[in-house]
């Protein structure tokens, strides 16, 4: 049976009753001359991305393919009818029947709209893991925005994208995902903590999200578990 979620989901008023906080949370090693301050405490306020319970956010430290689904799914939003039985499918078919990680839900929600697949050649989810890369982060953005026929992009290293490369033009096109100084993307890269904020606070810019699209996601989310 197909569903459609926005539907599905019908606490208008609990979902509008959440208050957003008024301030990000203070991260005692962000400074506010970081590069990425801006994306970070935006999704800090949105509730989308937490620090460590010692107080700090580790901007430079590396971020899981796990982590990054819980980033996406968290501000993924779309009309599509879903069927549960493909979340099913996809959570059986990669981790097997057992699977109980705390990543699961978010997992679950990205197979739904064909952004995470059963042996899929261009993201390695199987090792959920393990540390994402630049270009799998595009892979994911791409199937999100559902970015096509992008022009080339011009990164001196291009050429060793491999069959990331529709994504990276796609994302790079949309300026959701830039290159570096010396003009490459480096898309076999670890990403890192403050990479990814930033790419998950303007895939928000450029959908046009609200912050009760978001609310609405969270309370979908933690929904979600009865239908595995």
């Amino acid at each position: 049976m197909k569903y459609n979620i926005k539907v599905l989901v019908t606490s208008v008023i609990v979902i509008l009753s959440i208050v957003i906080p008024s301030s990000a949370l203070s991260f005692k090693d962000l400074a506010y001359k970081h590069w990425a301050y801006r994306n970070i405490t935006k999704l800090s306020e949105l509730g989308v991305i937490n620090g460590y319970k010692d107080g700090s956010f580790r901007p430079h430290g590396v971020i899981s393919r796990a982590e990054f689904a819980k980033l996406l799914s968290t501000v993924y939003i779309s009309g599509k009818e879903v069927d549960f039985a493909d979340g099913r499918n996809f959570i059986n078919k990669t981790y097997g029947s057992g699977f109980s990680s705390w990543s699961k839900k978010y997992l679950f929600m990205l197979s739904l709209y064909d952004i995470l697949k059963v042996s899929d050649d261009k993201l390695d989810m199987k090792s959920y893991n393990g540390q994402i890369t630049r270009g799998e982060m595009a892979v994911m953005i791409a199937r999100a925005i559902g970015k096509k026929n992008a022009p080339a992009s011009s990164f001196s290293d291009r050429g060793y994208f491999g069959n990331k490369v529709s994504a990276i033009d796609g994302v790079y096109a949309a300026g959701i995902i830039n290159g570096y100084p010396d003009g490459t993307f480096k898309a076999y890269n670890s990403a890192t903590r403050a990479e990814a904020s930033k790419i998950i606070a303007n895939y928000i810019s450029y959908m046009g999200l609200q912050p009760e699209d978001i609310l609405f996601n969270m309370e979908f989310l933690d929904r979600l578990s009865p239908v595995y």
